[in-house]
């Protein structure tokens, strides 16, 4: 019993020693997480080769060392003790930038307590590796073994979430990401809505053309051919060129040159498009594109590099990597990437570098854009909904989804297979980013147009102002912020839909 309460006392001295140091000494705590940060950005350096190392193969890839890393640092108790201390009284502290570090400091604490738990990164490392097209498929599991893996990863990390309060890993990933479920829910729901009366003229108009009383999911394949063809891309190369030399061409115009660029690009057979990886920020930014991959695809990762390579700010937990949940928000990346990608899509870029008629690719995209925005919410709603109760058949609520969002009955069949798709182990809750990333997008190119003028495109002073408002930052600022400091606005959700005339 003596025992019990000298470590008890012990105990009650190193807290109110801790939260003395929390309630006078901010240079303290600066020190503090300057030592730790060195740590954590030396993990986020390895943990990008051995992800790099993963899909070119061009070293041994080791992700258990750095995720065993961070682990270790995210579950240090003097860091959570501190962050956590300061954390409730974060209006205290004088220094903006101290500040907002202690802020994501805090959400990255929180999501390591899921995302790097020893039970869900080995499972997840290993189904990573298997999924990821370099190992023999002889030796894979079956996909109906590697579907229940997943499975099971999934319903760990539901558990882990809902022990920190969360009412599922879903709403855990919105909130720690800076979206906010709530506002996510409603963002659905304004894009339903506006949306509806374009999306049941296409249907009744398919109807009358088909003469037919129900339509299926078949019945679309002329229009989905009709919009992929709109939205591909329009500038093609010849054989005299090359990727990186339209990309070159591309930035040149916008006042950046590719050639001082820290930046390199490998072509390889990958399960996905592209996988931009920034290194070190800002000093090495590397990207893997899947063979064959259209321009789009190669500004894409470009802009994820851009976003790295012209970051300033010099603390590593503001810096934006990518590796831990809680560091900043996906879809604003999403949407610098996607904000590059654009520049394919501008009309006077494609008239410099293509002979492709825009005009009615425009129209196309606007005729059929209802369909494919409440096609792009079925696959967001699925993980969202899916976690909310991960017994359920995911066939079942794949084919609900379809029916109530676009009116398909059974589209999917009987069966849906989760090894099909490596994102739900490697990017989960993610697929809304993308959606984000195009309505932002869109509103710093409209940001651009306004300030520069129609053939901004061309203008080099377009790079000072990306990089002023959108890259240099780094995570120094909200999401939102950012594009409120850049474009005069917050996420312009309405006017995005109006310029499709909703």
């Amino acid at each position: 019993m003596l025992i019990v309460k000298k470590i008890f006392l012990l105990l009650f001295v190193l807290t109110f020693s801790i939260n003395a140091q929390i309630k006078v000494n901010e240079n303290q705590l600066k020190s503090f997480l300057d030592e730790k940060e060195k740590i954590y950005e030396d993990i986020c350096i390895q943990m990008g080769i051995a992800n790099w190392n993963v899909y070119t193969q061009e070293n041994e890839a080791d992700q258990n060392t750095p995720k065993a890393r961070f682990s270790v640092l995210f579950s240090n108790d003097s860091l959570n003790q501190i962050i956590n201390g300061w954390h409730s009284k974060i209006e205290n502290i004088s220094n903006d930038t101290l500040k907002r570090r202690v802020e994501v400091w805090h959400r990255v604490l929180t999501g390591a307590k899921v995302d790097m738990d020893p039970e869900v990164f080995e499972l997840e490392n290993q189904l990573e590796e298997w999924l990821s097209g370099s190992i023999p498929k002889e030796e894979i599991p079956s996909t109906q073994e590697l579907s229940n893996m997943i499975l099971h990863l999934m319903k760990l990390r539901n558990e882990k979430a809902i022990k920190l309060g969360y009412e599922n890993y879903a709403v855990m990933m919105l909130d720690l990401s800076e979206i906010g479920y709530n506002w996510f829910m409603d963002f659905v729901d304004e894009i339903l809505k506006r949306t509806k009366p374009h999306y049941d003229k296409i249907i009744n108009d398919l109807k009358k053309e088909l003469k037919k009383d129900t339509i299926t999911i078949f019945d679309l394949r002329g229009i989905i051919q009709e919009y992929y063809m709109a939205t591909g891309d329009a500038i093609t190369l010849n054989e005299n060129q090359t990727m990186i030399g339209m990309m070159s061409s591309i930035l040149s115009d916008i006042g950046i040159n590719y050639e001082e660029l820290p930046a390199r690009f490998v072509e390889k057979e990958v399960p996905y498009g592209g996988n931009g990886l920034a290194i070190n920020v800002p000093n090495d930014f590397r990207a893997v594109v899947n063979v064959g991959m259209p321009l789009s695809v190669w500004m894409h990762e470009l802009g994820h590099g851009l976003q790295a390579m012209f970051t300033t700010i010099n603390y590593p937990i503001l810096e934006g990597y990518e590796w831990c949940l809680g560091e900043g928000c996906p879809g604003y990346s999403e949407g610098m990437a996607e904000t590059s990608a654009r520049f394919t899509r501008n009309t006077e870029v494609i008239k410099k570098y293509s002979q492709y008629e825009v005009n009615n690719q425009n129209s196309v995209i606007n005729k059929y854009s209802a369909m494919f925005l409440r096609f792009s919410l079925i696959s967001v709603l699925f993980e969202i909904e899916f976690y909310k109760d991960l017994n359920q058949d995911p066939a079942v609520l794949t084919n609900n989804l379809y029916k109530d969002i676009l009116y398909f009955d059974n589209p999917i069949g009987s069966s849906l297979n989760l090894s099909e798709n490596i994102i739900y182990v490697s990017y989960p809750v993610y697929l809304q980013n993308y959606m984000l990333a195009d309505i932002i997008s869109w509103q710093v190119h409209s940001k651009l147009e306004e300030v520069f003028g129609k053939e901004y495109g061309f203008n080099k002073d377009v790079s000072n102002y990306l990089i002023k408002y959108f890259y240099s930052s780094g995570e120094y600022f909200p999401w939102q912020e950012r594009l409120l400091n850049g474009t005069g606005k917050e996420l312009d959700v309405d006017g995005y839909l109006k310029s499709f005339g909703y």
